[in-house]
């Protein structure tokens, strides 16, 4: 089922808001905003955009928002040098990025090719099973590149769980626009 969506993004607050629509039927459409606003995480899902079928908040949401963040600088890559996240060397093709912000952190591993373009992005992330969190294996697949107003970024990137039971991939990502520095309320 596609996904038509929107996202927008605060450097200097570490912050994101990411509208979605899916239309799951002729007469049917789900509504989604997940964002990470003021150090807290919220996913809100409505179905026809009125009835809410989802209203996710509370200390994992913020830090998988957080970690999302986190993950999601590929896509605007000066924000890694913002000193709200720290970089440690593992070797030489990966680090380690720490986010901290408004209280909550998270962490991922980036991984590099030989031309120093992220390959892949690997955390412990909190996953929803039978109405508990529990953290599992995360991970950000890079499948291809594209410049985007002069920026060479990761166009398609597929999300996957690292599950015991066997891959889960819940979400293949396109990028077909990016704008930077744009003024605007969303």
């Amino acid at each position: 089922m596609p996904i038509t969506a929107e996202q927008y993004f605060r450097v200097d607050s570490a912050e994101f808001i990411w509208i979605a629509k899916v239309r799951a039927a002729p007469l049917l459409s789900i509504h989604a905003k997940d964002e990470f606003v003021g150090g807290k995480g919220n996913l809100v899902v409505k179905l026809l955009g009125l009835i809410t079928v989802v209203d996710a908040e509370g200390y994992e949401i913020d830090h998988g928002e957080l970690l999302r963040f986190l993950a999601e600088c590929i896509w605007f890559p000066s924000a890694f040098l913002s000193n709200y996240i720290t970089w440690e060397a593992i070797d030489n093709t990966s680090a380690k990025a720490t986010i901290t912000y408004d209280g909550v952190s998270a962490s991922a591993v980036f991984h590099f090719n030989e031309n120093g373009e992220v390959t892949r992005i690997t955390a412990k992330r909190y996953m929803e099973v039978n109405g508990e969190f529990v953290l599992e294996d995360w991970k950000g697949q890079i499948v291809e590149y594209k410049v985007f107003n002069g920026v060479v970024v990761p166009s398609r990137v597929n999300i996957i769980w690292k599950l015991k039971t066997g891959d889960f991939c819940y979400d293949q990502i396109e990028i077909v626009d990016i704008e930077y520095n744009i003024l605007s309320t969303y």
